[in-house]
């Protein structure tokens, strides 16, 4: 079975996915990835991290490549893509990981209007996010809702485009377009009238 290991160091900034059978296969990997790839960085105080079961399962994409049972170094294509795994003395098709973006997710659940998924910096930024967007649905305030903070791995599907709307440092509402994809957009947004509303007949 392969597993999924990080290796951190402060010279590289981002972490560096090895897939691997076991630790010590892992570390050869990195070894040889960095004497092919980096080898004018010094690489010291290494942490190495193995993805923990929780993890895999908060991160689809990343479990969907350790399936494939291929060992080798991961590269971030794009939320769309996914990971590509390659021999640690390859080529470097993408990044060695994707950026951590600056807005987070959370999810409220309303008896009145449903899930609703809000985008914003911090809690207290979406807790007014979602105040805005119930009072701009229902005329009230929910103050009973309690958001929760999710994965943003959690996103995939249609929904893998508020993905890149967060690397975009968008903040709003997540909700489904016309082109049948999730996008980040303002609480009090309305939505156009199509043709079948503005001419019924």
């Amino acid at each position: 079975m392969i597993k999924v290991y990080e290796f951190n160091c402060a010279a590289l900034g981002l972490p560096v996915t090895i897939f691997a059978r076991n630790v010590s296969q892992a570390h050869e990997m990195f070894e040889l990835w960095h004497s092919y790839h980096t080898p004018f960085l010094p690489i010291t105080l290494t942490t190495i991290s193995e993805s923990s079961l929780r993890h895999l399962t908060d991160t689809p994409q990343l479990a969907e490549a350790a399936r494939a049972g291929i060992t080798g170094v991961g590269y971030w294509m794009g939320h769309r893509e996914g990971w590509c795994i390659r021999p640690a003395d390859g080529d470097t098709p993408g990044v060695i990981a994707p950026l951590l973006p600056t807005v987070r997710y959370f999810v409220g659940v309303s008896d009145e209007i449903g899930e609703v998924l809000v985008f914003a910096e911090c809690r207290h930024d979406a807790d007014k996010i979602y105040d805005e967007y119930h009072r701009d649905c229902m005329g009230w305030s929910d103050d009973a809702q309690d958001l929760t903070e999710m994965s943003r791995w959690l996103l995939t599907d249609a929904k893998v485009t508020l993905r890149e709307d967060m690397e975009a440092g968008l903040t709003g509402i997540g909700r489904e377009c016309e082109d049948g994809f999730w996008h980040i957009l303002p609480p009090d947004y309305e939505a156009p009238l199509t043709d079948a509303e503005l001419d019924p007949d």
